[in-house]
């Protein structure tokens, strides 16, 4: 036999056991009638433990032997936590809240894998990480809380957050392919990374109203909205002198949800928008030739989600001795998915979807014993 040319593992043949130890401690301090102080500590200990098994195949593809990597790790987390709210008047408050948190990594992420997507051109290879850590935040936000007459309120706060070694997805392009394939002899490459450290920031705007004033009918109407807008910064991005933005944040998004309610009917509709965002780094601009690379917001730059509105609806009527009637449309819209690199001239993937329809017949003891 030739000599084995690549490591590869069957994703789902697979052992990680995680247990967190958790305690917390609270103290509230009232100072006065409007000032009021809200601290707390969690402490968080984390024992993980994962296995995975490297299969060794030779040139051609054939089985040569299975092997297990082992991987462990352990840390312990102390999570602060500092409110404070001051009461306008007996209707409205500002808040200030500091807190610390952690985002672990998706179990499976850490699995020593090695899987290849032969359906697309170039191959698709995803690669786990078992060498991931916990992202780390510190969050702060100022919040003001305004609470309406007939059941409603209005918010609107400004909110930053500092993360240390922020988790996102990477695509390598055009490595040479592991697997024995003449056809794409090169690949683009998946994996799961920590950064160096980023933040994020911006402003969001809720409102939540029962529109009881309205005249008749319209009386049973509601509206629940909130818009955020963000701006973010990377640092630490492997291979790359540049600051993108955070995978996964959309510049701007906003949900909108009117709906009407009886005693017996509701009915909603929610509107939701993301803008595009980065979906996973893979523009490189160190050790790599520029003219080959070329621009950040070109066919090499990062890959992005296009932007995306969707419509969903649902409605329940309620008939009588504990039935309820109800109906949902997913999609209604017909929103497709889309992806590109660098800019919207070069799209690199479309998926389109019908709506869902679902309905169905509820029955509650609960509901009937209520009326």
């Amino acid at each position: 036999d030739e000599a084995a040319t690549h490591l590869g593992s069957d994703p789902g043949n697979y052992n990680l056991q995680e247990r967190i130890t958790a305690g917390y401690v609270m103290n509230t301090l009232d100072m006065g009638s409007k000032n009021h102080l809200q601290t707390g500590l969690r402490i968080e200990a984390t024992n993980e433990s994962n296995t995975g098994y490297l299969v060794t195949d030779d040139i051609n593809g054939n089985y040569l032997s299975t092997s297990p990597v082992h991987a462990t790790g352990s840390y312990i987390n102390l999570l602060p936590s500092v409110q404070f709210r001051h009461n306008i008047d007996l209707n409205s408050d500002i808040r200030a809240v500091f807190g610390m948190g952690i985002s672990r990594p998706n179990p499976y992420d850490l699995v020593p894998y090695e899987t290849l997507d032969e359906s697309r051109t170039p191959n698709q290879e995803s690669i786990g990480n078992p060498a991931l850590i916990a992202e780390h935040a510190d969050d702060y936000d100022l919040l003001y809380e305004r609470f309406l007459p007939s059941v409603g309120m209005i918010e609107a706060g400004y909110f930053y957050k500092h993360l240390t070694n922020p988790l996102f997805q990477t695509t390598q392009l055009n490595v040479p392919n592991p697997f024995p394939n003449p056809v794409t002899p090169t690949v683009d490459v998946n994996q799961w990374q920590n950064g160096g450290h980023a933040y994020v920031q911006g402003i969001e705007f809720a409102y939540q109203q029962h529109l009881s004033f309205l005249p008749g009918f319209l009386s049973a109407a509601r509206i629940n909205t909130n818009f955020t807008w963000t701006g973010s910064k990377s640092y630490g991005v492997p291979n790359r002198t540049d600051t993108p933005a955070l995978v996964g944040q959309s510049p701007f998004s906003y949900n909108i949800t009117p709906s009407y309610e009886t005693k017996r009917a509701t009915v909603s509709v929610g509107i939701s928008y993301d803008g595009p965002n980065i979906a996973a780094y893979q523009w490189e601009n160190v050790g790599v030739d520029p003219t080959q690379e070329g621009p950040v917001t070109g066919p090499n730059g990062d890959n992005y989600y296009f932007e995306r509105t969707q419509v969903d609806a649902q409605a329940s009527y309620y008939v009588g001795r504990g039935f309820t009637i109800t109906a949902s449309d997913e999609n209604a819209n017909n929103a497709s998915l889309g992806f590109y690199n660098g800019s919207e001239d070069h799209m690199t993937q479309r998926e389109y979807y019908h709506p869902i329809y679902a309905g169905g017949l509820r029955w509650s003891l609960g509901r009937e014993k209520n009326k």
